[in-house]
């Protein structure tokens, strides 16, 4: 069931010459970051390691009511607010790297990319929970939501205002009109031509198109004149809350690249990897490791826009991380460890009662590029071994040279499906 279109796509015309999607390894001219009382502790260790290495930081909120809240929280912190940037845009949320993609121009203009909003592929998730009860998955599916569909277009407008950017001048920029389905988290460029892109994502958030259309749509993206495709990532990040193996449950976003494909530079790929021991002993390392070795094998066939082959990088991932939750009527599923039988298909037979085993989305390849900075997530609270890490460590100092690595636990986001990329902002 797709959602309504608000926009129709337009072809990139003369004038977008010379625009492209920024590498995602680009460090940009400022990090901005949402705010949300549940992950404030994150966000203001953000804040504290990107100014000490003298990062431009800001904050994007909603409204004037939610950036008095930060202000206090921040006062309490000790950080002191003149130090940041503000921007408010109604409907802005704390996950920003999905609620928009930034464009640059020639000459330094800033752009955004106006893609559909699909509710993170709800009405799919509706239709396969409530499979052949056609009451259900429309009281299911969100309705049409004005505000998020052009909250891309609203987030770059903000972006240009001369409040928002240094030099008191408004910014150059314009808007790109997508018809494709598709979160921040899901777009990997190399910044010179080629996108890196999930098919099974895809398909998902775009359902009854095929791999040609979407390719069509995507390569009409500013800058962009080569598709990458891989098949489908990681087992530990389902669509929404779903089972992934008998017992094993996830929360997560149904494949963003940001999890497991990224580019270190404009032809180096790193990629999820597996352990074998990690695969042979758990049920969901081993089903990554399969979709892995099958995304791999695409890679390795795989050339950029420029005709290079790729660079490929395997990547360890931290060792699995689970936590017993309990399947309650009541949950409050606002909260991550709270879980409800209704999160579930009939079908599989799930009961109040039941304990179930849920899988962190955790990932080294959601990882921040600043200004002499990597960030990257931490799991060595959570089990993985000092040698992996310490392993992971160098693969990182060795791709982006010159650049000091910076771990900071994030685990509070990966039982959302979420991490320290897709809660922050590169602005080019």
């Amino acid at each position: 069931m797709a959602m309504p279109l608000a926009h129709a796509q337009q072809p990139v015309s003369r004038s977008a010459t010379g625009w492209r999607i920024p590498g995602g390894f680009e460090s940009g001219k400022r990090i901005w970051l949402g705010i949300d009382g549940g992950h404030e502790a994150l966000t203001l260790m953000l804040i504290r390691t990107l100014q000490s290495a003298q990062v431009p930081v800001g904050i994007w909120v909603a409204n004037a009511q939610d950036q008095a809240v930060a202000l206090e929280s921040l006062r309490a912190a000790g950080i002191v607010p003149g130090t940041l940037r503000w921007a408010q845009t109604p409907g802005v949320f704390f996950f920003l790297r999905d609620a928009t993609v930034l464009a640059q121009g020639p000459r330094g203009e800033v752009g955004a990319v106006n893609f559909r909003w699909s509710h993170y592929g709800t009405a799919g998730w509706c239709a396969r929970r409530h499979a052949g009860d056609a009451r259900a998955v429309a009281s299911c599916t969100p309705k049409f939501d004005a505000l998020r569909e052009g909250l891309d277009a609203a987030m770059g407008r903000e972006l240009r205002r001369p409040s928002s950017h240094a030099g008191g001048a408004a910014r150059a920029g314009r808007t790109f009109d997508s018809d494709i389905a598709l979160e921040g988290g899901a777009l990997e460029s190399n910044g010179e031509g080629t996108l890196i892109a999930n098919e099974a994502f895809l398909r998902q958030r775009n359902p009854g198109r095929s791999r040609a259309q979407l390719e069509n749509s995507l390569r009409r993206l500013p800058g962009v004149r080569h598709v990458v495709w891989v098949a489908e990532g990681l087992a530990e990040d389902p669509q929404m809350r779903a089972s992934i193996t008998a017992q094993h449950v996830g929360w997560g976003t149904g494949g963003h690249t940001d999890e497991f494909v990224r580019f270190a530079d404009a032809r180096t790929v790193l990629l999820a990897w597996p352990q074998d021991e990690d695969a042979q002993q758990h049920p969901v390392a081993h089903l990554t490791r399969q979709r892995m070795e099958k995304n791999l094998a695409l890679l390795q066939t795989s050339r950029n826009a420029k005709g290079e082959r790729l660079k490929l990088i395997k990547i360890p991932m931290p060792r699995p991380i689970q936590r017993e939750v309990v399947l309650r009527d009541d949950a409050d599923t606002n909260w991550s460890e709270q879980w409800r039988t209704a999160d579930f298909p009939p079908g599989e037979g799930r009961r109040a009662g039941d304990v179930l085993l849920q899988m962190a989305v955790a990932s080294y390849l959601n990882f921040v590029i600043a200004p002499g900075l990597v960030l990257l997530p931490d799991y060595l609270p959570h089990g993985t071994p000092p040698e992996r890490q310490a392993r992971v460590e160098k693969l990182f100092a060795d791709a982006f040279p010159g650049k000091r690595i910076v771990f900071i636990d994030a685990i509070g986001l990966n039982w959302y499906g979420g991490g320290l990329h897709c809660a922050t902002l590169n602005e080019p």
